[in-house]
């Protein structure tokens, strides 16, 4: 009796392991799609994350750069030395995002307080802007400073950075659905 129910034990986890078998062949088959989709994910908020800090970075070069080198001048030649540094810092953008030359847009906006306004504080004027590659336009304009804060400080530089995103992974129809932005946008107020 007891070979018996032994030999019966002995069948019973051999059939188990065969269905063992098959169900984790399902069950890998289920899983590994959720394996792949979470890597790309992951992949793609990573490379968004490195971007848009990128982007960041360059707005905040091209601000902080204008209003170091341009803000004591006027005229001709704060626009003059706008539209310089706006061109040397976008000739080396690709060196932070690839092909940023062709295909981003770099914008350098100067604003200061009109001193014929009777306003108080004075209406916010643009003193001088450039821009560099692509097709974007500034999201900024004088009614969109602080006048207070312009007067205080004299002279405010925007700088603004636009660069299309492209996913590179192939699940863009899932990327779309969790609100991907088309375009990386960076600013930064000196």
């Amino acid at each position: 009796m007891y070979r018996h129910s032994l030999e019966m034990s002995h069948k019973l986890f051999k059939l188990n392991g065969l269905d063992s078998k098959g169900q984790s062949a399902i069950e890998f088959a289920f899983i590994i799609p959720i394996i792949f989709i979470f890597f790309y994910a992951v992949l793609e908020f990573s490379r968004l994350f490195i971007q848009t800090q990128r982007v960041s970075t360059l707005s905040r070069e091209v601000a902080n750069t204008c209003f170091q080198d341009c803000s004591s001048l006027t005229g001709s030649q704060l626009t003059s030395c706008v539209g310089n540094l706006v061109n040397q810092i976008d000739s080396k953008s690709d060196s932070l995002l690839q092909n940023f030359t062709s295909q981003g847009t770099l914008i350098a906006s100067v604003y200061g307080s009109n001193p014929a306004s009777k306003a108080n504080p004075p209406a916010v004027v643009l003193l001088g802007s450039s821009r560099a590659g692509g097709n974007s336009t500034s999201l900024y304009s004088a009614g969109a400073l602080n006048a207070q804060l312009v007067t205080d400080q004299g002279i405010v530089v925007v700088g603004e950075a636009f660069y299309p995103y492209q996913p590179i992974t192939p699940i863009k129809k899932l990327l779309s659905l969790l609100n991907f932005p088309e375009e990386l946008y960076g600013k930064t107020i000196y």
